[in-house]
């Protein structure tokens, strides 16, 4: 603040900005005659023509008074590494602005020349919407006798119905992103997959990741569109499965994503953390099933996928489908787990069912209600082999001993 305020008085001295004392009342009024003759708003000047006796007199009332900047016509272009050469003459279209608030806070034309000038930033890059406001921030380089940073105004991003992304939108808010299982690196393709600026080979459609190096060796100002574009809602939760299988291939990614998961799926189910099956060759097993149908890490804790986890509430069950169930359980206890694979299990569970009273979409639908209380969901074969043979004879135990003792049936 004191850096800006001293730049204020150093404008004030050379002649290049003036107090302001229009009252709010006569600032809306001129924006309301301005709109009634269909005009665009613009300061009328008035206090740039204060006499210094006015001047001072309403210093020495004390009355209150902004800072405003004296543009000064200009019609000479300059250069937007975008979008070329760019021609805007402030001062015919807008009044003086601005750049010191009645309060001593800079605004944003006084403090982004100050800042960008003392920590010597060559490159701006910012949002077309600011384009137009170059110009006037140009003249105040001027002003000050300072050499301005190079400029670049970026396109915007649009919602999918083509209005402007805005920061009042709570869910693009970079803090809900990672609250909702996002990947930084697939946010971050998203984003750039959007707007431009990359080279990728056009015949190629088909979406991939790209590290954080091949993005930076990519990127090229020359390459950035013009036009604003629009984001895609569904192409997120693509690019964060891409990012999920990318993780699971680097152990080191591979072993984080498996504690991550492992303290999510405690911290969703704390009145079950006794029961829990959360040792890593389950949780690497669930993460490797589950990367080729779910797009982020939650999907695997919520919704259908709960199984995976907790055990299902009990399933009422008739006495013969407690003895089809204690003969399937009796044949999984005595195979070896390298044949506790979906192949091998579905194959078998035919053969069973073609001598069972049970019928094998009934013997299916059986399982499914009793492995994971769902009706529709993953294939049962695929179930077991997920849930591994410990967790799924456990399972099958626990339904055939409650019906064993409701209805007195020896197994």
């Amino acid at each position: 603040l004191v850096l800006c305020r001293d730049q204020v008085n150093h404008l004030l001295e050379i002649g290049a900005a003036y107090p302001c004392f229009c009252s709010d009342t006569r600032l809306g009024l001129l924006k309301r005659e301005a709109l009634r003759a269909r005009q665009v708003p613009r300061y009328d000047n008035k206090c740039r023509h204060l006499s210094l006796e006015d001047r001072r007199e309403k210093l020495n009332r004390y009355d209150s008074y902004c800072i405003r900047f004296k543009l000064t016509p200009n019609s000479e272009p300059f250069t937007d590494l975008v979008f070329g050469q760019v021609g805007y003459d402030v001062a015919q279209h807008e009044g003086d602005p601005v750049i010191l608030k009645s309060d001593k806070y800079p605004t944003y034309h006084l403090a982004n020349v100050v800042d960008d000038h003392f920590m010597e930033i060559s490159h701006v890059l910012r949002g077309a919407e600011w384009q137009v406001s170059t110009a006037k921030h140009l003249l105040m380089y001027k002003a000050f006798g300072w050499t301005p940073p190079k400029y670049a105004h970026l396109p915007l991003l649009m919602n999918p119905d083509g209005t402007k992304l805005s920061k009042r939108q709570g869910d693009i808010r970079v803090e809900s992103f990672r609250d909702g299982d996002i990947f930084p690196l697939a946010l971050l393709n998203y984003v750039t997959h959007a707007g431009g600026g990359f080279h990728r080979d056009l015949s190629d459609e088909k979406l991939r990741i790209f590290s954080m190096e091949e993005l930076i060796r990519l990127f090229s100002l020359e390459r950035i569109n013009c036009n604003s574009c629009q984001l895609l809602p569904e192409k997120l939760p693509q690019f964060n499965k891409l990012e999920l299988r990318r993780r699971l291939t680097v152990e080191r990614d591979a072993v984080a994503l498996t504690n991550q998961l492992r303290q999510l799926v405690a911290s969703t189910f704390p009145d079950r953390l006794s029961c829990l099956q959360l040792d890593e060759d389950h949780v690497r097993s669930v993460l490797n099933w589950g990367q080729d149908r779910v797009h982020k890490l939650g999907d695997l804790v919520h919704g259908d996928l709960a199984f995976l986890w907790v055990m299902p509430s009990p399933h009422p069950i008739q006495a013969r489908e407690a003895e089809v169930l204690e003969e399937i359980k009796q044949y999984l206890v005595g195979i070896p787990v390298s044949q506790f694979n979906k192949e091998h299990l579905i194959g078998w569970l035919r053969e069973f069912a073609a001598t069972s009273y049970l019928p094998f979409n009934k013997q299916m639908k059986l399982l499914r209600q009793v492995l994971s209380g769902l009706k529709e969901g993953p294939g049962v074969a695929e179930m077991m082999e997920i849930l591994g043979k410990d967790n799924t004879v456990a399972r099958l135990d626990k339904s055939i001993s409650q019906k064993v003792e409701a209805g007195k049936i020896k197994s």
